[in-house]
C-alpha cells in the first residue's frame, strides 16, 4: 500500500485550536512573570556576527544557539550554514530562525518551503521559528498575521521540525493576537512579562566568548532536549513519534525490523484498521507495528475455504459412491450364492436321474435324466453368470475405495491449506 494512500485516510493533524483555548494558553493576567530560574542559556545569531569560535561559545555554558536562515527576499543569511555545522559540532544544539516579511499566506509559504530545503541535510536540532515583527506587517490585521504565522508553522511542523513564533512583546500583545505554537518572545527587561513564552530574548547586548560585539541572548523555559531527538522512539503526552536526524517522521517507517505508520502529525497510529484502494487490508496493531493483509491473500483464502468445501462435497459423493458399490456386491454376493447352491442341487439330482437311466434305459427315465441335464446346465450358466457379476461388483467397489481414500487425501490437504491461508488473514490485535 502506497503511503499516500494511508496519509489520505488518516486526516492531517489538527494545528489550530479554538479561538478560546487559543487565548488561554497565549495571554496571562496582566503583569504576570516568567522566572529565569532553571531556565537553560542560549544565543541566536546571524551573518552580522562574523566569524564565530563556537568551541569557546560552547565552553561558556551556552547551550543552544537560534540562528538566522534567511529568506526568499534576501536569500540565505551569508554565515547560516557555517553557524549550524560550527555550533553542531561544538556539540551546541541548533534552532533556526526566519525573518519573514510575508504580506500573505502564500509569501510564508514559500518562506517555509525555503526554509524547509535550506534545513534538509544540516543537523537542525532544535525549534524552527519564524520571526514577524517587519514594519511592513505592522499594518495587517491580527487575523492576517495568523495566517501568515499558521501558514509558515504548518509547513515547519509537517516537515518534521518543531515550530515557534518570534517577536517582541508589544507586538504579540497588541498586533499578532493568540497562536497555538511556542512562543519565544523579546523582552529586554529583568523578567519576561509575556507568558506562556517558551523562550525568553532578555537581551541584545550579551557578551559571549567566541563572539565579537554584542549577541542576543535567550533563556528557554520548555525542554526541547528530551522532546527533540536525535534518532529513535520518543513518547510524549501519550504519543508515540519517531526521529532521524532530530525530525519527526511521517508514513511508513521501519524500526528493529518492525513496520510502523506515522500519521501527518508525526504520532504512531495505532489500533486501527483500513482496507485500501487494492483491496489489501492494513492493520496498525494495539502496539503500533503494522501488518498488511493483501489482497492477494484474501483472494487465496477464499479460494481456499471454497476448495475445502468442494473437497468435503467430493468426499461425501465417493463415500455415498462406495456405499452404493458395497449394497451392489452384497447384493450379488448373496445371488450369486443362492444360485451357486441351486445349480449344485440340480448337478446331483442329475447325476442320480442319469445314472437311473444308465442302469434301466426306459423312454421314462431317459426323458427324465435329459430335462435333469437340462435344469442343472441351465442353473450352472446362471450360477457363473452370478458370478461374473459378483466379480464386477467388487472390482467397482475396489475403485470407488480408492476414489475415497484419494478423497480423503484431497480433503486433508484442503483442510492444511485451507488452514494456512485462514490464519494469514487472521488480523493481529
Amino acid at each position: 500500500m502506497e503511503v499516500s494512500e494511508l496519509n489520505r485516510f488518516f486526516t492531517a493533524v489538527k494545528v489550530f485550536a479554538a479561538a478560546a483555548a487559543a487565548a488561554l494558553l497565549f495571554l496571562l493576567a496582566p503583569g504576570a512573570r516568567v522566572d529565569a530560574e532553571a531556565a537553560v542559556k542560549g544565543i541566536d545569531v546571524s551573518g552580522f556576527q562574523g566569524n564565530i569560535n563556537w568551541n569557546a561559545v560552547a565552553n561558556s555554558g551556552v547551550q543552544y544557539a537560534m540562528i538566522r536562515l534567511g529568506n526568499t527576499t534576501y536569500g540565505a543569511d551569508s554565515k547560516f550554514v557555517q553557524n549550524v555545522l560550527g555550533a553542531n559540532a561544538a556539540g551546541i544544539r541548533t534552532g533556526v530562525y526566519v525573518y519573514t516579511y510575508a504580506q500573505n499566506a502564500a509569501q510564508a509559504a514559500a518562506d517555509a518551503q525555503y526554509a524547509v530545503a535550506a534545513m534538509a541535510n544540516l543537523p537542525v536540532s532544535f525549534p524552527v521559528a519564524i520571526d514577524i515583527e517587519d514594519s511592513s506587517q505592522s499594518g495587517l490585521t491580527a487575523a492576517q498575521q495568523q495566517e501568515i504565522v499558521n501558514t509558515f508553522c504548518s509547513i515547519v511542523y509537517n516537515a518534521g521540525y518543531h515550530p515557534m513564533v518570534y517577536s517582541y512583546r508589544n507586538w504579540f500583545t497588541t498586533k499578532l493576537g493568540a497562536t497555538v505554537w511556542d512562543h519565544w518572545v523579546a523582552d529586554y527587561s529583568d523578567s519576561c512579562g509575556f507568558g506562556p513564552a517558551a523562550m525568553w530574548q532578555y537581551s541584545s547586548s550579551g557578551s559571549i566568548a567566541g563572539i565579537a560585539g554584542n549577541v542576543d541572548v535567550n533563556f528557554c523555559f520548555k525542554d526541547y532536549f528530551s522532546t527533540i531527538i536525535p534518532n529513535g522512539l520518543s513518547t510524549q503526552a501519550g504519543k508515540t513519534y519517531l526521529f532521524k536526524n532530530f525530525r519527526r517522521q511521517v508514513g511508513m517507517q521501519t524500526v528493529a525490523g518492525n513496520s510502523y505508520f506515522f500519521g501527518a502529525d508525526g504520532a504512531m497510529v495505532k489500533d486501527r484498521t483500513i482496507t485500501d484502494a487494492q483491496g489489501n487490508i492494513i492493520r496498525m496493531c494495539k502496539d503500533g507495528h503494522v501488518v498488511t493483509i493483501t489482497a492477494a491473500q484474501l483472494a487465496a483464502n477464499q479460494k481456499a475455504q471454497a476448495a475445502l468445501v468442494q473437497a468435503q462435497a467430493l468426499l461425501a459423493q465417493a463415500q455415498a459412491k462406495s456405499s452404493q458399490a458395497r449394497s451392489l456386491l452384497d447384493a450379488a454376493l448373496s445371488q450369486s450364492q443362492a444360485l451357486a447352491a441351486k445349480a449344485s442341487a440340480a448337478a446331483q439330482t442329475a447325476a442320480t436321474v442319469m445314472a437311473e437311466a444308465q442302469a434301466l434305459p426306459t423312454e421314462q427315465n431317459l426323458a427324465a435324466a435329459s430335462a435333469a441335464k437340462i435344469t442343472s446346465d441351465t442353473l450352472a450358466a446362471q450360477a457363473a453368470a452370478a458370478g461374473t457379476q459378483q466379480t464386477s461388483a467388487q472390482t467397482a467397489l475396489t475403485a470407488a475405495q480408492t476414489e475415497e481414500t484419494a478423497a480423503q487425501a484431497a480433503l486433508a490437504q484442503a483442510q492444511l491449506t485451507a488452514k494456512a491461508a485462514a490464519a494469514a488473514v487472521v488480523v493481529p490485535q
